[in-house]
């Protein structure tokens, strides 16, 4: 089976652009100086690694560690990641997930399908929407 168009549709639900004014570099020089935005706009209230850990640890196999997602990372990229898991998991039984982090400003999206046959671009796609030079640090 093929996902990408419904991923797609996932992905353009939300406003997935991280709001950091243009004078700052990154988000944690602007986190910096307006420390109070941290939990209104990077910090979700309820999704964490350990979250993530917990509701989907029968998906990650042994030898995998899952999420190393942090914070801060903008409160809309926690929804959808979690939206398309459950997206993915619904569709595929089998469904495993590997490793989901940040690294070098956006999301690194690992895992494994025997159903989904356009696995490579759903990770694709979604690496290329969770991404922003000011997310590098």
């Amino acid at each position: 089976m093929k996902l990408l168009k419904e991923v797609t549709e996932i992905l353009n639900k939300y406003n997935l652009k991280v709001n950091v004014p243009d004078e700052y570099k990154t988000v944690y020089h602007y986190l910096t100086e307006h420390p109070e935005k941290e939990k209104e706009e990077f910090e979700h209230p309820i999704i964490s690694d350990g979250y993530l850990y917990e509701k989907y640890k029968d998906r990650i196999p042994q030898g995998w560690y899952g999420f190393a997602i942090g914070n801060p990372t903008p409160i809309c990229w926690y929804n959808v990641i979690k939206e398309i898991l459950d997206f993915l998991i619904k569709k595929d039984k089998t469904f495993q997930i590997h490793q989901i982090k940040i690294k070098y400003g956006g999301i690194r999206f690992y895992v494994e399908s025997r159903e989904i046959d356009d696995i490579l671009d759903v990770e694709d796609l979604i690496e290329d929407k969770l991404y922003s030079k000011k997310m590098i640090y």
